[in-house]
């Protein structure tokens, strides 16, 4: 067991707290974080944290450039976007280590396959998250041939018909219809994956130079081993953990039924990963995006864009 192997580092005072930008607003796709910190698991750690929560459209470059945050949790396609662009970043772990993209389609569009999106209406999202869609895609063969509609982060599209089908996370837009009240029956969902490599999601990022420090590498484990605690903790405790994430909603905009609903879909990405990130499976969302015709999250090959001193330290190769 992991736990058994890690013991807390013994870090310098003058330790820095690590300032977590999170990619988008409160709610289930963080909650391993939110457990963490909310059951003390960061301070047992001995590793001060503090937890920013984004927008939909938030930007991590300018955040860790300001010296706003020294750790993001960013989709893997917008961290190397950013890295091209002048953000050392570099992946520490990865909690998401299934893929949530997915094309969502109403049963009477005649959708049943990826090629069927030929002559087809597909919403698709607006911000950096498009290049995703777009590398799976072109991964499919279907460059041109599909009219595209300007789409948000949500399935309205698809709820009044403008669309065929719409680009989706399956914890994210496919969950908003059935918040909708769209029978799943009435819909046919095309999982990226189960066509294909499809690029990973969420994982932990932070500028290169904090692996020069040796303390740092120890609190960067400490964050990570607490993490993993959180995330286990969550998946056998998915009503709990959307309970813990609503104690920081201030402002009390989640409910707790859609954030279950979330909360189940989002423990699928991390069920059975140790949270260290797979080289192979990096590998493949670096040759699919570069593989993507036109548009592109990154144009060559990242270099040291992975690290795994601070998951070996916290013992995330080994399994729960």
């Amino acid at each position: 067991m992991a736990a058994a192997l890690y013991t807390v580092p013994a870090l310098a005072s003058d330790q820095p707290p690590l300032i977590v930008q999170l990619d988008g607003p409160l709610g289930a796709q963080f909650a391993g974080y939110y457990v963490a910190d909310y059951q003390g698991y960061y301070d047992e750690a001995e590793v001060a944290v503090t937890l920013i929560p984004g927008t939909e459209d938030v930007d991590i470059t300018p955040a860790v450039a300001a010296g706003i945050a020294n750790l993001v949790i960013e989709r893997m396609p917008e961290a190397l976007a950013a890295r091209e662009h002048g953000a050392d970043l570099v992946n520490i772990g990865q909690f998401f280590a299934r893929p949530a993209l997915e094309v969502v389609c109403r049963k009477d569009s005649g959708v049943s396959a990826p090629a069927d999106l030929r002559g087809r209406r597909l919403g698709l999202w607006t911000d950096e998250a498009r290049v995703a869609m777009l590398a799976w895609l072109g991964g499919q063969g279907l460059a041109d041939g599909i009219e595209f509609v300007d789409q948000g982060h949500d399935p309205s599209l698809l709820i009044d018909r403008r669309a065929d089908c719409i680009s989706a996370l399956s914890w994210d837009e496919r969950a908003q219809l059935v918040d909708a009240g769209v029978p799943p029956e009435d819909l046919v969902v095309l999982a990226a994956a189960d066509h294909g490599p499809a690029p990973l999601e969420d994982g932990v990022w932070i500028p290169a130079k904090l692996l020069e420090s040796r303390h740092t590498v120890l609190s960067l484990a400490g964050f990570l081993y607490a993490s993993r605690r959180g995330w286990s903790w969550a998946r056998k405790n998915p009503v709990e953990a959307v309970r813990i994430v609503q104690e920081y909603d201030h402002d009390k905009t989640l409910k707790e039924k859609p954030q279950v609903r979330r909360m189940h879909e989002v423990n699928r990405l991390t069920e059975g990963t140790g949270g260290m990130l797979d080289p192979a499976a990096f590998q493949a969302t670096v040759d699919l995006l570069l593989a993507a015709p036109g548009e592109r999250a990154i144009t060559r090959a990242p270099e040291h864009a992975w690290n795994h001193e601070p998951a070996e330290e916290a013992g995330l190769d080994e399994p729960e």
